[in-house]
């Protein structure tokens, strides 16, 4: 055998070693590659069910955030609605507590003139009943009035001493007697009128025994009720100083011809005057626009 030969022979081995490695690594891998394969088409199927799934639910869910959506929507409009009627209750609530506040101070001063004004009038009252009794001519009327006066006052002292804890003294009102008169005939809608001279002139004086007796006149002064407080009993008319309305003085109240109550003027001021009520009754109440007069 030649060398050549030999070589050839060599080579040829050589080569099928190689061939037969190469085989069975080709083999070894082609098994491994079809693993994966369908390794990778498993997981790609699954990746695939997983995406149609994930876009069902975000469609579920986007569907569901609509929804969720439009309910908020609906509850911010109601919520939106809500706001803008409390506010305009605020409004609303705001004016009445304003109008509520100038009625509070309103009445407050008529309470306070009120108390000012019972004062006086109860030491008033209490000294013109020693003077009752030389008003001889008229002893029986003043007597009636005067007790129906000194009934409403011990009435109004006690309102007062629940508004009132501490008072203040009463006040000193010095007058001559003919205003007290004035007074007590105002209460009955009378007025003194001018005295004729008791002696003439040029002429010797007359005796006191003689000399003439002040006659009255009615006073004849007429208005309406301009507010009312029944629960306080009291009264404003709408007239006052004026037209001649003095403290002290009373009205009738009348509605149609119909004798409804009567008001003691407790405080006057130039367009109108405060009062009591007297003679209520429940039944039949005073109202705004009652008409008021001196004289029946």
């Amino acid at each position: 055998m030649s060398t050549l030969t030999k070589i050839l022979i060599i080579i040829l081995t050589l080569s099928s070693i190689f061939l037969c490695g190469t085989v069975v690594t080709y083999v070894s891998n082609a098994d491994n590659w079809q693993n994966k394969y369908e390794t990778l088409k498993t997981e790609y199927d699954s990746a695939v069910e997983q995406k149609e799934m994930a876009q069902e639910q975000l469609r579920t869910k986007k569907q569901e955030f609509l929804d969720r959506a439009d309910q908020l929507n609906v509850q911010i409009n109601s919520l939106q609605t809500q706001v803008t009627n409390l506010e305009n209750e605020k409004n609303t609530l705001q004016i009445k507590k304003t109008n509520l506040e100038e009625q509070v101070q309103k009445w407050a001063s008529i309470t306070n003139s009120f108390e000012k004004t019972t004062q006086d009038q109860s030491k008033l009252t209490d000294r013109l009943l020693g003077q009752l009794k030389d008003a001889e001519a008229q002893k029986t009327i003043l007597s009636n009035k005067l007790k129906e006066t000194e009934e409403a006052l011990i009435q109004k002292l006690s309102i007062i001493n629940t508004l009132e804890t501490e008072k203040k003294q009463l006040k000193e009102e010095k007058t001559i007697l003919q205003e007290k008169l004035n007074k007590l005939l105002a209460q009955t809608g009378m007025e003194i009128t001018a005295l004729e001279t008791v002696t003439p002139k040029k002429e010797p004086a007359m005796p006191v025994e003689k000399m003439k007796t002040p006659t009255t006149k009615p006073i004849g002064l007429e208005g309406k009720i301009s507010l009312l407080d029944l629960q306080n009993s009291f009264a404003q008319i709408s007239i006052g100083s004026a037209n001649g309305v003095r403290k002290g003085m009373k009205f009738f109240v009348t509605r149609a011809d119909r004798f409804i109550c009567e008001i003691l003027i407790i405080d006057v001021e130039p367009e109108n005057a405060v009062g009591i009520l007297e003679r209520v009754n429940k039944q039949n109440p005073p109202k705004i626009g009652d008409s008021v007069t001196t004289n029946i």
